[in-house]
């Protein structure tokens, strides 16, 4: 947009790699996955770029990669989403991660505290973007008559850094003191809740379509979700819902969530998360 051709690079990553498509299949695949593309859908060559005014490098080993190409022609940004050395071991992928921080590119980052957090330690040119909310989307909704109150928690077993197990011994506490309250998780197939025996009834939703998703944090009295790095995009569509926040007692919320103003932040045991969410299920009564 804005006068701009735009060209999207996609390319194999660790853990991840790429599905043996074309470009057309692969546009289709992106299109249905987050949302259509306006400009050229390629396959990383590994050799070069293309002529461009700027290259945006979104993950740590998108910007490793065009780090060794060294034939970008315009200015290379670096969008920053998370701290990704903490999606690792302390090992090689942890300490290859950070080192893409001393490659000298602009960063640009979602919420504050990644900004702050590359100029302490890397002198960083960092700037950041508040985390935003789609009003038109994601607001309070009248609840049904002799609807029950309902905590829903964001449960990704498969990504370490959302504390699945965390979560669940949580809820279990929640459940033994008020088992009336209605437990929903979603995020995940049911297939993936193995991680961590659930022992209290629930319901999975699964992933959800945004607007089921809206639906669901309007019909809940609280949110729980575990941010063990940056804060995740729940907690303003939560806000914005009209469903209060328990996360985690970190510096990675900074400029997202304040204790006692817009969130209960509690500290990374089951016993504090469980008694945050009691907490507000007082005041929800």
């Amino acid at each position: 947009g804005y006068g701009h051709r735009n060209t999207l690079y996609v390319m194999s990553i660790l853990n991840s790699p790429l599905p043996p498509m074309n470009e057309q299949e692969l546009r289709a695949h992106l299109t249905r996955h987050f949302a259509p593309i306006n400009g050229c859908v390629c396959k990383w060559s590994e050799t070069a770029l293309a002529p461009a005014d700027a290259v945006v490098a979104t993950f740590w080993e998108t910007a490793q990669r065009v780090h060794e190409v060294r034939n970008a022609s315009g200015t290379v940004f670096y969008l920053v989403q998370d701290w990704e050395p903490f999606f690792y071991a302390m090992g090689a992928e942890y300490l290859q991660a950070e080192q893409t921080y001393r490659m000298g590119f602009p960063c640009i980052t979602l919420g504050r505290w990644l900004s702050e957090r590359l100029r302490a330690m890397y002198g960083a040119d960092a700037e950041h973007f508040d985390f935003a909310v789609d009003h038109a989307i994601y607001h309070p909704r009248a609840a049904p008559p002799g609807s029950t109150r309902r905590v829903c928690f964001y449960a990704r077993p498969s990504t370490p850094r959302r504390l699945y197990a965390l979560g669940v011994k949580a809820l279990e506490l929640v459940h033994r003191r008020h088992p009336e309250v209605d437990i929903v998780l979603f995020g995940c197939a049911d297939a993936d809740l193995k991680a961590a025996p659930i022992t209290f009834p629930y319901r999975n939703l699964g992933i959800l379509k945004e607007r089921e998703l809206a639906e669901l944090l309007a019909s809940s009295a609280i949110g729980l979700v575990l941010s063990s790095t940056n804060c995740s995009l729940l907690p303003p569509e939560l806000m914005a819902s009209k469903c209060a926040v328990v996360d985690l007692n970190r510096e990675t919320v900074r400029g997202v969530l304040e204790h006692e103003v817009n969130a209960l932040l509690a500290d990374p045991l089951p016993e504090s998360i469980a008694a945050a969410i009691l907490r507000l299920d007082r005041k929800s009564t």
